[in-house]
């Protein structure tokens, strides 16, 4: 979905559990959205990067600069992050794009108005979060790194769960019910995180940072697939208010 709002890619490739189609229809609607809430801004007019392979995608009462390809969409994303007073950057965690994407930004000079490259570094890295969280002291699953071709590691509580170290979403995370001997670590991706599986409900809490306040959103179900795959088939709201409590709590936490 973020390839499509970053539009660096017209053709995403289909996804386990989520057909390509779908992704570009959430895609286009997550690019209208943001842009329909930044034209209700006074005094703001909107410039939006555009693959030209999209020129169906309208985008009313904005500036729509079209694009060919990577290497045009970074060097149009320098150009326009140095003349605007603000960018709202919006890619995908996978293969370090959105931090490359942060850098171009900041080295051009440009105010970002989503997270800094230093934030990304932790944040997009799931291996470099876990550990950050449990120095601070934040309640986080028993888990390690692994490398491609590693096999399971025998001390790890089991089920266990095993993700990209820099995945978005749920792609290709799975769940390992027990330990396994013949296991090797997929070759597609360098690095994971096997985590130990906890079980419970998925909820999803929403947080605005902006020059040291914080913003917290009401709680939100995840719903995800049960084969093991833990494909999201999208969120609700509201939750019961106890559920919607505890998970303030731990949010606070996490804030803190």
């Amino acid at each position: 979905t973020e390839d499509i709002v970053r539009l660096g890619l017209a053709h995403v490739p289909d996804g386990r559990g989520t057909p390509a189609e779908i992704r570009r229809r959430e895609g286009a609607a997550m690019l209208r959205a943001v842009v329909a809430d930044l034209r209700r801004l006074p005094d703001v007019s909107v410039r939006v990067l555009r693959d030209q392979r999209l020129r169906h995608l309208a985008l009313p009462e904005c500036e729509v600069l079209d694009v060919a390809g990577t290497a045009d969409l970074d060097g149009q994303l320098a150009v326009e992050s140095a003349r605007a007073d603000g960018v709202f950057l919006i890619a995908p965690e996978c293969g370090g794009v959105l931090e490359r994407c942060t850098r171009l930004v900041e080295q051009a000079g440009g105010a970002l108005w989503t997270p800094a490259g230093e934030f990304l570094r932790v944040g997009c890295d799931k291996n470099a979060a876990a550990e950050w969280w449990a120095r601070a002291g934040v309640r986080t699953p028993l888990g390690r790194p692994l490398k491609a071709g590693d096999g399971l590691p025998v001390d790890l509580p089991y089920p266990a769960v095993l993700k990209p170290a820099d995945g978005a979403g749920s792609t290709d995370v799975c769940l390992i019910p027990s330990w396994r001997g013949d296991f090797v670590v997929p070759s597609h991706r360098p690095c994971w995180r096997l985590e130990q599986y906890v079980p419970g409900r998925a909820a999803s809490v929403l947080m605005l940072a902006v020059d040291g306040r914080h913003v917290c959103f009401p709680p939100c179900w995840q719903h995800l697939s049960d084969d093991g795959q833990f494909t999201y088939r999208g969120g609700s709201t509201p939750i019961p208010d106890d559920l919607a409590a505890r998970a303030g709590a731990i949010h606070d936490q996490y804030r803190a």
